[in-house]
């Protein structure tokens, strides 16, 4: 069984909205009073909710030679201080 939702974002409210359900799962989205959009997919198992924030992009550095072989980086090429003064 393979299926495709395109979710369109005027579909997230404050009130859950089913977007799938069938025998296997259900999925429902919504949305916080913050803004934060969420969707959770639920099986007889259990669930998982998911949230679709923005935050700033983190990457990790792996270059050889680098003074920062396995730090968090900013995004923007500079080290991510994580012991600051």
């Amino acid at each position: 069984m393979k299926t495709i939702i395109f979710l369109n974002k005027e579909w997230f409210t404050s009130e859950d909205k089913v977007i799938l359900s069938n025998e296997y799962f259900n999925i429902k989205i919504f949305k916080y009073p913050s803004g934060i959009e969420g969707l959770t997919l639920e099986n007889k198992k259990g669930y998982i909710t998911l949230l679709f924030i923005s935050i700033q992009t983190l990457s990790i550095s792996a270059q050889e030679n680098s003074p920062c072989i396995g730090c968090v980086s900013s995004g923007e090429g500079q080290p991510f201080d994580n012991n600051p003064e």
